[in-house]
């Protein structure tokens, strides 16, 4: 999966908060370091695809699975955002950080209909 020594990010195709999050780092990526796939096109094991059905993966290049808050911080990092992503790695703020993941993660549907997407 990582054979182009990107990372890759795997996250819901149906779901329009993710899609969003996915075009999102399209645009910001300019170095190009990410392989966006929607977890329902990826060749990946069941319970990987299990996973993803609840929160963003991100394979790293080396093979590390990183999920939820952790992904997106290793996101935020690779587009440049380093500062930011060391502060909010740091516990206590990364477990506010998983914390905030799960809570919009659990209300994606109303998350997504107030930002109108």
């Amino acid at each position: 999966m990582t054979a182009s020594g990107k990372a890759t990010i795997l996250y819901d195709g149906d779901c329009a908060l993710c899609r969003r999050f996915a075009g999102w780092v399209r645009l910001h990526d300019a170095r190009q370091r990410f392989d966006l796939v929607p977890y329902q096109d990826a060749a990946i094991a069941e319970d990987l695809r299990l996973e993803c059905e609840g929160a963003v993966h991100v394979v790293t290049p080396s093979g590390r699975a990183l999920r939820a808050g952790r992904a997106v911080l290793f996101v935020l990092y690779g587009l440049g955002y380093r500062r930011t992503a060391r502060v909010f790695a740091r516990a206590p703020l990364l477990w506010g950080v998983e914390l905030g993941y799960r809570l919009v993660a659990s209300n994606r549907s109303v998350v997504a209909w107030l930002l109108r997407l």
